[in-house]
């Protein structure tokens, strides 16, 4: 199964941790716009990194497709979503995930609004605003800071992802050992 995610810095660490799930299966991992402004990954993870130039092709060619779907043509040329529909061929599966924007050092109930807005504006199939509702006094377990959620925030919206995409999780054990550690990733904080 050949598997693209498109995005963000956060989409980077949705396709390390797929691949740490289904290891055989080819992971290629889009970002948004080139050049990579924050390429942190190391290559030894087995994601395959994809520019702009390769991206569309992979993307026409994948059996799944996993996207932050971005609103401006400004922000990405390429993979708006304007375009992202075009590319998906009607045999792939599709889903979007959050842009998880969220400054808890700002008014909490403004920062729920806003996000909530985005989420409803882009349709996104999976939210981080109910996590954010449930986990409201704990939000260190979310945010690392105003862009780079927790590897628990990361591994509870995977988690959405596997379930809707029929893929399979971590199990119990693994899981809890990962999201000891709440920067998994390695995110710059």
């Amino acid at each position: 199964m050949k598997i693209s995610l498109v995005g963000n810095c956060q989409t980077q660490c949705y396709s390390y941790f797929l691949k740490m799930l289904m290891p055989e299966e080819d992971i290629y991992w889009c970002a948004y716009r080139d050049p990579l402004p924050w390429n942190w990954m190391r290559d030894d993870y087995g994601v395959y990194h994809i520019g702009v130039d390769d991206g569309v092709k992979h993307i026409e060619e994948s059996d799944v497709v996993i996207y932050q779907p971005i609103a401006s043509d400004q922000t990405s040329e390429f993979y708006h979503m304007g375009l992202m529909e075009n590319y998906i061929s009607d045999s792939a599966k599709s889903i979007t995930v959050p842009i998880v924007v969220f400054d808890v050092e700002k008014d909490y109930d403004s920062q729920i609004r806003r996000l909530r807005r985005k989420e409803n504006f882009k349709s996104m199939e999976i939210k981080a605003v109910p996590y954010f509702q449930k986990y409201k006094d704990r939000t260190e377990d979310l945010m690392l800071n105003y862009n780079h959620p927790t590897t628990f925030l990361f591994l509870e919206i995977l988690r959405e992802v596997c379930l809707k995409m029929d893929f399979p999780f971590f199990e119990d054990e693994r899981y809890n050992e990962l999201i000891l550690e709440r920067n998994f990733m390695e995110l710059p904080c």
